[in-house]
């Protein structure tokens, strides 16, 4: 901020320190942003970054369930290390994935009862952003309805175990979320083949 002249108010500090995640060059690209929408101002306000700053902790997470559903192991491997060096901790993620899989099921529904595919998608809340709609797209043509109920219980079985980890053995957390999201995206991508 100071290269570009500019001071931060305290809330927006605040904000901005919440928002950006441990990935230093998407935090450098971030501010970068930020400064730019406030150039020509002496003081980057709270408003100001919460016009502009993405929240890495939620792109992460996005990135990471979109590849699971979609089938897409390898990137699946590559957003959750993302997601993890953000700092979301593995129960996060697999809440996230249940959240997912809730409104992928109720949207699957609604296409076996036929509604068009857009129509489901657009009904989906909150609604999908621009940039995951193909991928929520892909995820309902590669999963039935009741496919999608067994692997809510078989995810809701992974987040059950990893809460009951303790200690030491809450390190085996990270294995056991990722090997559970792998599965579901193996799947997805035998089903697409």
């Amino acid at each position: 901020m100071r290269a570009a002249g500019l001071t931060i108010a305290p809330d927006a500090r605040a904000a901005l320190a919440s928002l950006i995640g441990g990935d230093r060059r998407a935090s450098l690209s971030e501010i970068r942003k930020l400064a730019l929408y406030a150039r020509g101002r002496a003081r980057v306000e709270l408003a100001d970054v919460l016009a502009v700053v993405a929240d890495a902790a939620a792109l992460a997470l996005d990135g990471v369930v979109d590849a699971t559903f979609a089938g897409k192991p390898a990137e699946v491997e590559k957003e959750f290390a993302r997601a993890r060096s953000s700092g979301i901790a593995p129960g996060r993620i697999v809440s996230a994935a249940l959240i997912q899989l809730s409104q992928l099921h109720r949207a699957r529904l609604a296409v076996e009862s036929g509604t068009p595919m857009t129509e489901a998608v657009d009904r989906i809340t909150p609604k999908a952003q621009f940039r995951r709609v193909p991928a929520v797209e892909a995820a309902l043509k590669n999963w039935t309805a009741a496919r999608l109920e067994q692997t809510m219980a078989q995810l809701a079985e992974a987040g059950l175990q990893i809460r009951q980890l303790t200690g030491s053995a809450a390190a085996l957390s990270d294995p056991l979320v990722s090997r559970a999201l792998l599965g579901i995206a193996q799947a997805a991508r035998r089903r697409m083949d």
